[in-house]
């Protein structure tokens, strides 16, 4: 039993670094309305799997030019994908 379990941590230790480093940043959208932005795991923002949480991003134009954050709202890692990908925008 000790072998067996011995066996599974190191097997999971092995393959554990390969997927976290799998996981893809994607975004879309512009400072003017907003970016959303959500990562997945794999390597195609539309076809792969998106991780828990997703975000919009607002900001607004400052007089000189500039774009400055204003705020970020949580949201569903499928709702920022569906929004990027299947958006008619």
């Amino acid at each position: 039993m000790k072998s067996l379990k011995g066996t599974l941590l190191f097997l999971v230790l092995m393959v554990l670094p390969f997927i976290l480093n799998s996981a893809m940043n994607c975004e879309c959208g512009s400072h003017s309305e907003g970016i959303t932005t959500y990562n997945v795991v794999g390597g195609d923002c539309c076809a792969s799997i998106p991780g828990p949480t997703g975000y919009i991003h607002s900001y607004e134009q400052q007089e000189n030019g500039v774009w400055e954050h204003t705020g970020s709202t949580i949201i569903s890692g499928s709702s920022a994908q569906d929004h990027c990908c299947n958006s008619s925008i």
